[in-house]
């Protein structure tokens, strides 16, 4: 045993991980998940390769979806001026519009994945109502994301 080492931790770094969160326009989105994100990252509690794609009905785009990461700091974290960790959050945030039930906007999703190198470590978020749950869940399998292939 190495008197040095102790009470030291050492914790491996995680490889490049994306959140997926599912209704991202919405209101759970806007006022806990995002502001929750910044925090987390303030924190430095998040990977170094961290993105979130968002995907919802509304038409935000990228930069839409950003636009709405600093305008829920502000309302919802008290953050009056993006500051440094929210700019580069901000810059790994991508947005993807298409209704649920659509197989082409998970085959939107893998591309866009694959694109940020970010489909080995992927967490999907569902912030839509329960109803929706299963729909998601298949094609999520459907397209093959979950890393399991479809039944």
């Amino acid at each position: 045993m190495n008197p040095l080492a102790d009470g030291l931790r050492i914790e491996p770094t995680p490889g490049a991980t994306t959140l997926v969160i599912f209704g991202a326009s919405g209101d759970l989105t806007r006022r806990k998940l995002l502001p929750a994100l910044h925090s987390l990252s303030r924190g430095q509690r998040l990977p170094a390769r961290f993105a979130v794609i968002g995907v919802a009905r509304s038409p935000l785009g990228d930069e839409g979806f950003r636009q709405q990461f600093r305008d829920s700091l502000r309302e919802f974290a008290g953050l009056d001026a993006p500051d440094e960790v929210a700019g580069s959050l901000a810059d790994r945030m991508y947005y993807l519009q298409g209704e649920l039930d659509d197989p082409a906007v998970y085959q939107q999703l893998a591309a866009r994945l694959k694109d940020i190198d970010g489909a080995d470590g992927v967490l999907f978020y569902l912030a839509i109502p329960p109803s929706v749950y299963g729909t998601v869940i298949e094609q999520i399998g459907a397209a093959k994301l979950s890393g399991h292939a479809a039944d």
